[in-house]
């Protein structure tokens, strides 16, 4: 009796834990990761003639670095982005069949040697999991919570007792794109200190030189896979402030930078791209950040 009594405690604890689980993944299901924002705002206007743009944060304001004939811009952009992940959401769209006029990759040198989940943002590998079906970490655990709303979330339980707010991003037809806001790191204020920590983080914390050729081949993927779709390409890399310049680690920017300028060479693109760097013609005016325009400066490019 005993046993089966044990057994039954076990079953009911079980179905308690279940139970639980359910209610975390219903609460938590109505949730919207950034990855869930940006591509709903892509089903809006996936058959339409788009301008696609790739890229870490320096990209979010490019939105209106195209104001031509084309009909919508759909920026993929979002903060930390890596190459890897450019590459999948880029693979994705041709594969659906988007009607893409052009890509625009916001391409950043220390791009080379950085990976998202291995900087520990892997919780933004699980949040796209749904769309590109494709994890960084790919093992069997990761794909279990890549699909769990609770660990896509990234938000702990305090969430299921309050309705968090959530920023959109999302346009609707014919209307204006909210945008998702920069934040600046730090406490805000532009400073010496403020701009060589952040310049360091970049070009030698996240940065991984075992990463470059890995890195590499995914640009090489993308501009094979505009190349065959017959979509126009264009690259560019964003001005910097001198003080982040300055205090990048010179000898990983400029291993990264001539690794990217022979890539371009050999793959035949090196006229798609612009590199704006180091121009001098962007003043302290034109930036909302140390490595960040504003919409002054994007006008300038």
């Amino acid at each position: 009796m005993n046993g089966l009594k044990l057994i039954g405690e076990i079953l009911i604890l079980l179905l308690v834990l279940a139970f639980t689980a359910f209610c975390i993944e219903k609460k938590y299901s109505k949730f919207e990761t950034t990855a869930d924002q940006i591509f709903k705002n892509y089903d809006l206007y996936k058959n339409d003639s788009i301008v696609v743009v790739l890229g870490s944060s320096h990209a979010l304001m490019l939105d209106d670095y195209y104001p031509d004939t084309s009909k919508y811009v759909v920026n993929f952009s979002i903060g930390g982005q890596d190459l890897f992940r450019e590459n999948m959401v880029l693979r994705k769209i041709v594969k659906d069949g988007a009607k893409i006029q052009r890509v625009l990759l916001c391409l950043d040198f220390d791009a080379l040697g950085y990976n998202q989940v291995l900087s520990g943002e892997g919780y933004i590998d699980k949040q796209y999991y749904r769309y590109l079906d494709t994890l960084y970490d790919d093992g069997f655990t990761n794909r279990l919570m890549g699909s769990s709303a609770f660990f896509r979330s990234n938000r702990d339980i305090s969430y299921f007792f309050k309705e968090a707010e959530i920023s959109s991003m999302v346009k609707t037809k014919g209307g204006q794109a909210s945008g998702i806001p920069y934040v600046p790191l730090g406490n805000g204020a532009l400073n010496e200190e403020d701009c060589k920590r952040r310049a360091i983080e970049h070009s030698s914390i996240k940065f991984n030189t075992d990463l470059l050729f890995e890195n590499l081949g995914y640009l090489s993927n993308m501009i094979a896979l505009c190349k065959s779709n017959k979509i126009e390409l264009l690259i560019i890399t964003t001005p910097k402030m001198e003080c982040y310049r300055s205090n990048s680690v010179k000898k990983n920017i400029d291993r990264a930078k001539e690794m990217i300028m022979l890539t371009l060479k050999e793959e035949g693109v090196a006229s798609s791209y612009h590199n704006f760097y180091e121009d001098t013609s962007f003043t302290a005016q034109d930036f909302i950040y140390y490595d960040h325009l504003n919409q002054k400066g994007v006008s300038k490019l």
